[in-house]
Formats: C-alpha cells, structure tokens, sequence
C-alpha cells in the first residue's frame, strides 16, 4: 500500500519473481489535486422571515457543491441563497466534489455561522393628546386609536427602558416595561402642551440593541 502526497502522473511498475522467471508490468496512475473548500457569508445575521443568508463560495477546483444549513436543509448550487424559518444559531457545512473521475471531497463546517432573529423594531409616534381626566398609568392597547397614551409600535423585543424629558432638561417619566407608555402627566399634574425629548434603550430577543431619540409634541 503507498500514499502518494502530491499531484502528478506517476509510472507503477509491479515485478513479479518466481521460479519460472521474471514478469512486470506497468501501470500509469494520475493524481489530482483535491478540491479547496472554503466560504463565507454576505451576513452573518438576519432577521426572519424575509431576509436571506446570502453564502459566497471561496472554493476551487470543484464541480459539486453541497451545503447543509444546520436546520435540515440542503442545496447542490454554487452560490445558494437561504431563508431560515425559526430563530437560531446555525452551522453551515460545505462539501465540494473535484471535478476529476474519480470525484475527491473536501468538506468545512463553520460553527455557529449564522443567527437568524425575529423581526426587531421600535417605532414612536410624534404627537398625542393626554386624557384630561387624570393620569392613567400608561397602560394601553395596541391597537387603541384614541392617542391618548405615547407608546411605541414595537416587535421583537425583549428588555426596554424609555426616558421623557422636559425642554429644561428634567426627566419627568421612565419605564421599563413596553406595554407602559407615557399618559402626559408628571407627579400627578397634566404636563404644559410642548415639545418633549424621549429616549429608548432596547434589546431584541436575538441580541440586538436599539438605542433611538426623538421628541414628541403634546397636544392639549
């Protein structure tokens, strides 16, 4: 048995001895060079469920190519583009086939090559109008058209902290639960109709942060 270690085309002579004589024969044996396999992606991180894992193939001297997604999905093209289904952290495999008779193989895997995570947005408006009634807490409904409460249109995520100052500089609200919005009041008192800066610190379900300012205007 004999490993040959580099390309090339290579002449085996096989001798045979015995009591009748002597006999060879020769046989001319071609080893190619095995397939170089490498990869990378446009984005290690996407956000489901439109957003794809776009893979750039780095590999050479192939001819079949393999790829296995880490969720149970495999593709035999070049340069695949995949969309993940479920939140996660995925290894991503290569395998490329030589394009020699008989096909060599050489495979990579790279752990942990892609997230995939919910969609993460926070999206405030610019104005509202407190209810005169008194404060409410700041607990509101989604889909409530009465904009009576400031509160962010919001998916995905998972810790939050909102801050409301005063044009002076004062932080007269904060919460860290995002389903409590702003009602317009400060220790009891409806706030004077003005411009008031908000500040938001959130971090989604896969990881991400939003950090965001802006203002918002209350209507009396």
């Amino acid at each position: 048995q004999h490993v040959f270690t580099d390309p090339g085309v290579y002449n085996v002579k096989l001798m045979v001895i015995a009591e009748g004589g002597v006999d060879s024969a020769y046989q001319q044996i071609i080893v190619h060079s095995p397939p170089v396999v490498d990869f990378r992606l446009e984005s290690e991180s996407v956000q489901l469920p439109f957003e794809p894992i776009k893979t750039i193939n780095l590999s050479s001297l192939g001819s079949y190519y393999e790829w296995h997604f880490g969720d149970g999905t495999i593709s035999y093209e070049k340069e695949p583009v995949h969309y993940y289904q479920t939140n996660g952290t995925y290894d991503i495999t290569l395998i490329v086939g030589s394009d020699t008779e008989p096909m060599c193989y050489a495979q990579k895997t790279i752990q942990g090559a892609a997230i995939a995570e919910e969609p993460c947005r926070m999206i405030f408006p610019n104005a509202f109008i407190p209810d005169q009634n008194g404060p409410s807490g700041g607990k509101y409904v989604p889909n409530d058209p009465s904009n009576t409460i400031f509160f962010p249109i919001h998916e995905g995520v998972s810790e939050y902290r909102l801050e409301i100052y005063n044009r002076w500089g004062e932080r007269i609200f904060v919460s860290e639960d995002v389903s409590i919005g702003w009602d317009g009041y400060f220790n009891g008192k409806l706030c004077p109709m003005d411009v008031y800066v908000w500040k938001v610190w959130a971090t989604c379900y896969g990881g991400g942060k939003i950090n965001q300012m802006g203002d918002v205007t209350l209507y009396r």
